[in-house]
């Protein structure tokens, strides 16, 4: 068998068109009726084919298949007959018709069994009048369809107005719980619900907040079990679902949340039940109100406060009508509330400040303050009064100003003690300038003398050339430095009475820096000899004038020196930033004050040493005046044989006081 289609395509054989002896009129008449009856053979499949797949509702259109495929071999058998006319491949000829063969088998089977139900199908008459029963039933379904359709159209109708019915109903109960969801969510006002039992079956964050309980600590239980401090409630509950009416009033009491401090709240109790049905549960509605009774004592307190004040409290409106008036204000201006109320401010003021009240009335509208300002008044029997008036803006809930509050305060015996203040300070002033005069001539004019007593010692030596027993000497040394002395003193007490200056001298800026160094340029001789180490950082710019700290540091400094103990002076200054002021510190190492000296050391002429330590005993008396000449304070700390700390202050500049409140 392998052989065979092995040589399947083998030509091995003799043409059929031998058998024929190639005679043209023979082997064409075969040609052309193989090739007509194989075209019609391979056109057929084609029209079964068309025809099963159009008329796939023929329960047998399977046949059409396996006839299609039949007739398709048949063809091809015919094209072979035409082949081997040439072409002897007879083996591919034998087994084409075998396939053929084997086709025509199952299709001539598939056939006889399909001839009982061929027979069986009815004939065109039987079809027709099948058909007329089919048409009369159809029209007659047909009306019944129709009848159907219009019942249909009616209910479908009904239930589209049923199913709008019902999907407006389930929009507007869904609205209505969204708005209720809302409500509980959103509103500043605690909710809850209880059953009949009267436990909690609902509560919202806001009355959770109140309680200061979450909501599982609230759910299946009674109000008591909850806040067992706060029973106020109990009996409201009690009274909804016995009566079936709505409860509103303010209760009191205490929550968890605030345990021991009393809290106000507006609460509503209502009934929750269907009509003619008893009541099945209850809700309530609770608004905090702790504040707003806090805010009405203390109007009621404000009110009795400005009621009994001494001072006089009125308020007005933009136009400077007069809305209040308190007892103070009838005390003050004579007027009873009555007379005032409706009249205009300006019955109090005087015609030459009338401009005042215009200014003031501008201010109010542009929301501003005026705080303390003096000005004067009249009263109600004509009589003029000082007064100090602090008017304040009154805004109503939406921030919009409506008016006006004024408090006046009588100042006359302020004002009468003030220019009395005044006189004596303008006589202390020029009895000082007299003291200083005075001060420095008597000054000027001791000096004096004291050239003549220095000028006498040098004539007394030389009248005296010989001094055996140094007596001369002696002497003249002692008056000498008597002398000196005198001179130091008259000198500082120049340096103590020239201390004044300008006002506007205090805001010019000095580097405190170059003062220390002009101060250690005055000492250079007294550093060396001692030599004292001076240490200081950057120090900042106050108001003053520099030769005051020149003469300050130096004072501090040449002290610190002159005072020093066995060890090499070692002095360290600086400065630091507290609240409006600089605090400034001199430190040293030296014998140090002992603490019941530390207030008196900064009088003229108090000295703790005597004549064993050089002095006037005026430095530190002119330390105090400079610092107190700038609003300052000095102070010393230091324990004896533990050195001095000189402490003093100084006011900053007002820039750099605004630009520390800036950065605060």
């Amino acid at each position: 068998m392998l052989e065979f289609f092995k040589n399947l395509l083998d030509t091995d054989f003799m043409p059929h068109g031998h058998c024929y002896y190639w005679r043209s009129e023979i082997v064409g008449l075969h040609v052309i009726s193989d090739g007509l009856t194989a075209l019609a053979y391979f056109l057929i499949p084609f029209a079964l084919v068309h025809l099963a797949r159009k008329r796939k509702d023929l329960s047998f259109n399977w046949i059409f298949w396996l006839f299609g495929a039949f007739i398709l071999a048949c063809g091809t058998t015919h094209l072979m007959a035409i082949w081997t006319l040439w072409h002897p491949v007879y083996r591919l000829e034998g087994l084409i018709k075998a396939i053929t063969a084997l086709a025509s088998i199952p299709t001539a089977v598939m056939l006889l069994r399909l001839v009982p139900q061929a027979v069986a199908l009815p004939s065109q008459a039987q079809l027709r009048e099948a058909n007329q029963a089919l048409e009369l039933e159809v029209t007659e379904r047909r009306a019944a369809e129709e009848s159907l359709a219009r019942l249909n159209s009616d209910l479908e109708t009904r239930i589209t107005e049923s199913k709008a019915d019902l999907e407006r109903s389930n929009q507007d109960l869904q609205r209505r719980t969204n708005e209720v969801e809302a409500l509980l969510t959103h509103a500043p006002i605690g909710f809850a619900f209880f059953d009949r039992d009267h436990r909690y079956t609902r509560i919202n964050h806001v009355l959770c907040e109140i309680n200061g309980l979450p909501e599982s600590a609230h759910l299946g239980r009674v109000m008591s079990e909850v806040l067992p401090v706060n029973r106020s409630t109990d009996p409201i509950l009690a009274e909804v679902f016995q009566t079936g009416r709505a409860v509103e009033r303010e209760v009191a009491g205490e929550t968890p949340k605030a345990p021991g401090v009393t809290r106000y709240w507006w609460a509503g109790f209502f009934p929750i039940q269907e009509r003619d049905q008893p009541v099945s549960g209850a809700g309530v509605f609770v608004l905090e109100i702790t504040d707003r009774k806090r805010t009405e004592h203390s109007m009621a307190l404000l009110s009795a406060i400005v009621s009994s004040s001494e001072d006089a409290i009125l308020s007005k409106d933009l136009g400077g009508v007069i809305t209040s008036w308190n007892r103070g204000a009838e005390s003050l201006f004579g007027y009873s509330a009555a007379e005032a109320i409706g009249r205009n401010v300006t019955m109090l003021i005087p015609e030459e400040r009338l401009g005042e009240e215009t200014d003031f009335l501008e201010r109010l509208n542009q929301g501003q303050h005026v705080n303390h300002f003096e000005t004067v008044r009249k009263r109600k029997d004509g009589t003029v009064l000082h007064i100090s008036l602090t008017l304040s803006p009154l805004v109503d809930t939406n921030g919009k100003i409506m008016g006006g509050s004024k408090i006046a305060r009588d100042i006359s015996n302020r004002v009468k003690n003030r220019e009395a203040l005044k006189a004596v300070n303008r006589d202390l002033r020029i009895a000082n300038e007299d003291l200083s005069q005075f001060a420095f001539a008597a000054a000027h004019d001791l000096r004096e003398p004291l050239r003549n007593v220095r000028a006498y010692t040098e004539f007394l030596t030389e009248l005296y050339p010989e001094d055996p027993d140094q007596k001369i000497q002696w002497a003249k040394t002692v008056i000498a430095e008597g002398v000196q002395r005198m001179d130091d003193l008259l000198s500082g007490l120049l340096d103590y009475t020239r201390l004044g200056g300008s006002e506007q001298e205090i805001f010019v800026g000095v580097d405190v820096s170059l003062a220390v160094q002009g101060a250690l340029r005055n000492l250079e001789q007294m550093i060396e000899t001692s030599s004292a180490q001076i240490a200081f950082g950057a120090l900042p710019v106050v108001p003053g004038n520099e030769h005051n700290y020149v003469q300050l540091f130096q004072n501090l400094i040449g002290n610190a020196i002159k005072y020093r103990g066995t060890e090499t002076p070692r002095i360290t200054i600086c400065a630091e930033a507290k609240g409006r002021d600089w605090l400034f510190s001199v430190r040293d190492n030296g014998i140090g004050i002992a603490q019941e000296y530390h207030g008196r050391i900064f009088g003229v002429f108090k000295r703790l040493h005597g004549k064993e330590i050089p002095g006037t005993g005026i430095g530190l008396a002119i330390c105090q005046k400079i610092v107190e000449r700038y609003r300052g304070r000095i102070w010393v700390e230091s324990e004896l044989g533990k050195g001095a700390k000189f402490l003093f202050t100084i006011p900053a500049l007002a820039s750099e006081v605004a630009d520390r409140n800036e950065r605060k």
